[in-house]
């Protein structure tokens, strides 16, 4: 099944500071021609340590604290772009948490949520 979303990610390790991290930029498109309703970036692992995450849209960010698992993005307008960034501190063969990502939303004339993995969403 193709996606309504389109996904990009950046990564980049962070060195020059006291406490070494891992700094990304998840970016999710919506790519159909009608709205997404009530999209939700849920973070499956409480292992990991974030140290900051927010939500990046036109209309403004939203910043999260840390007990944040299920970040409200919102609804997204045809060809809108939000944009997902957050930072942790590196782990053993780690560079991105997007396999431990998904993301849920209802498509405007359904009333059936939607739930897809994000790494399988990744430059689809």
């Amino acid at each position: 099944m193709h996606s309504v979303l389109k996904f990009s990610e950046i990564t980049e390790n962070i060195t020059a500071s006291s406490a070494p991290h891992i700094r990304a930029q998840l970016k999710m498109t919506n790519t159909s021609t009608t709205y997404i309703n009530n999209l939700k970036l849920i973070i499956k692992t409480r292992e990991i340590a974030l140290l900051e995450k927010s939500v990046i849209r036109e209309r403004g960010t939203l910043a999260f604290d840390a007990m944040a698992y299920e970040l409200e993005v919102g609804n997204l307008a045809p060809d809108e772009t939000a944009y997902f960034e957050y930072a942790f501190e590196p782990l053993e063969n780690i560079a991105s948490l997007s396999s431990q990502m998904t993301i849920s939303y209802t498509p405007e004339y359904s009333n059936s949520e939607v739930s897809e993995n994000v790494v399988e969403l990744l430059n689809e």
